[in-house]
C-alpha cells in the first residue's frame, strides 16, 4: 500500500489506517487493506466506527508478515482510539 502519487489524498487517511500503513512502509511483499476500512475507502467516507484495521497478504507471504510483525514498531499506536465494545450476538 504505497502512495507514489504527489497529489494530496481526496479524503484524509484515518489515524488507525495511517498507523498500519506506517508499520508496513518497509514491508516488501504486497499487502492490502480489507474489511470495514477498505469498504469505507472505496466509498470515500467513513460509514461507521471501526475497532480494528484488517489487512491481507498473499498466502506465500504469510511467513514474511509474521516475521515483520515480531519486530518492534517504530512509532506508538494511536491513543485516541477507544477500545472495541463487545460484539453483540
Amino acid at each position: 500500500m504505497r502512495d507514489h502519487s504527489s497529489r494530496e489524498a481526496a479524503t484524509p487517511v484515518p489515524e488507525a489506517v495511517a498507523y498500519v500503513r506506517d508499520l508496513f512502509l518497509d514491508f516488501r511483499p504486497a499487502w492490502f487493506l480489507c474489511g470495514g476500512w477498505a469498504a469505507d475507502a472505496w466509498l470515500g467516507r467513513q460509514t461507521r466506527d471501526h475497532c480494528d484495521v484488517d489487512i491481507a497478504v498473499f498466502h506465500p507471504d504469510q511467513h514474511a508478515i509474521f516475521e515483520h510483525s515480531t519486530s518492534p514498531p517504530t512509532s506508538t499506536s494511536p491513543s485516541s482510539e477507544a477500545p472495541c465494545p463487545p460484539r453483540q450476538p
